[in-house]
């Protein structure tokens, strides 16, 4: 859908006439997005928090296969009745990790997903206000272009003010 929509932003600044004066920029929205304080502060605390957990899950990966050893073991031993009843508490056993598994990987990327957010909207808000303040009839994504000149180039210009809200917001509430 963005993608279209730049096709369309992009036709309809080439079928603009060509005596008036049309000021375009570009933006390296990846480089925004993932070149701000903000982004690569929760990439590490994320990813911190994710080997954390990895951690975590390879001990707890590591005492089931034991306890599952050690059952094999003990089947000659136990009655049947008994061996059923440690099976199936191993089988709960390994639901229950790989439901904590899942909602760790969930909850992590929820909490990417909304610092995304919170920086696509802060980014968004800055492009607007820089295109008013210099006068762009269109902002367009690098990623949609051929080329571009380095001089219609607004990332740096954007990455700056984005650090720059994004730590005062930081600072108040936190992302």
């Amino acid at each position: 859908m963005k993608k279209l929509a730049s096709i369309f932003a992009i036709f309809a600044v080439l079928a603009m006439p060509a005596m008036a004066e049309t000021k375009i920029a570009v933006i390296d929205m990846q480089m925004v997005m993932n070149g701000t304080e903000a982004a690569q502060d929760t990439q590490e605390k994320l990813r911190q928090e994710g080997e954390e957990a990895n951690k975590r899950f390879a001990e707890m990966e590591e005492s089931f296969k034991q306890r599952v050893e050690d059952l094999r073991r003990k089947k000659e031993i136990l009655s049947e009745e008994k061996y059923l009843e440690e099976e199936s508490e191993l089988r709960k056993l390994y639901r229950d990790q790989q439901s904590e598994v899942q909602s760790v990987n969930e909850r992590l990327s929820r909490e990417y997903k909304r610092v995304q957010k919170q920086i696509s909207d802060e980014v968004d808000d800055i492009v607007q206000d820089l295109a008013k303040e210099r006068g762009y009839d269109a902002v367009l994504r690098r990623g949609y272009l051929m080329y571009a000149s380095k001089s219609v180039d607004i990332t740096e210009e954007v990455l700056k003010r984005a650090d720059s809200a994004l730590k005062k917001k930081m600072s108040k509430k936190g992302l």
